[in-house]
């Protein structure tokens, strides 16, 4: 049914050649001119966003150091304060998403 010819071919052969779709282009040069005025915010929003990805990542990290080096081993201290730090990341994040 689907020939594997590679994507070059399937967006000429579907009418989607790159460059050729002017209206898209035009559309989507509209949109930013009107988030022009709004770069800051735009800048700000997206940076926010970055870093509540980044303390999303590290605390599954965080459980997962307190489950093998803390609970395993038995080290209540590595519990205790990897406890804390997974506490501050919580924060941090619920603060970020303000």
């Amino acid at each position: 049914m689907f020939e594997n010819r590679g994507n070059d071919e399937f967006l000429v052969r579907s009418g989607h050649v790159p460059g050729k779709n002017r209206k898209l282009d035009s559309a989507i040069r509209r949109i930013f001119s009107y988030l022009k005025p709004y770069k800051k915010e735009f800048f700000l929003v997206a940076l926010t966003l970055l870093a509540s990805t980044a303390v999303g990542f590290f605390q599954p990290l965080v459980i997962q150091i307190i489950t093998d080096d803390g609970m395993l081993q038995q080290d209540m201290a590595v519990i205790v304060r990897l406890a804390l730090v997974l506490a501050g990341l919580v924060l941090v994040n619920q603060a970020i998403e303000l």
